[in-house]
């Protein structure tokens, strides 16, 4: 094989090497394209994500809100029952003193 065969072997294989980076530069292209795209989704489900998380927590909130005003409802409601028991219940406690003091007071007799 002479030098300029070899030469012209060498060139041709380099033609192909080239169109073959040729290649794989157009497929980065396209891979850095879908990159950027992904980003973009990634973002904006990220913000969209977000504003719901939002509105999920603020709905919570509400929530939490309400059943905390019932429990302190509930709370002052018993607070009343337990005053107005103590009251029935001094009263019961007068009238069975004055049924015990009747009944000794007779006893006696």
């Amino acid at each position: 094989m002479k030098v300029i065969e070899l030469k012209k072997e060498m060139d041709a294989r380099f033609d192909q090497v080239d169109a073959r980076f040729t290649q794989v530069d157009a497929r980065f292209a396209t891979v850095d394209g879908k990159f950027v795209e992904l980003e973009e989704r990634i973002v904006t489900e990220g913000e969209r994500t977000r504003r719901y998380f939002d509105v999920v927590a603020e709905r919570l909130q509400d929530q939490i809100r309400l059943v905390f005003d019932k429990v302190m409802a509930i709370g002052d409601k018993l607070d009343r029952y337990i005053v107005k028991n103590d009251a029935e219940h001094d009263g019961f406690r007068g009238v069975l003193d004055e049924h015990d003091d009747r009944l000794k007071h007779l006893e006696g007799r």
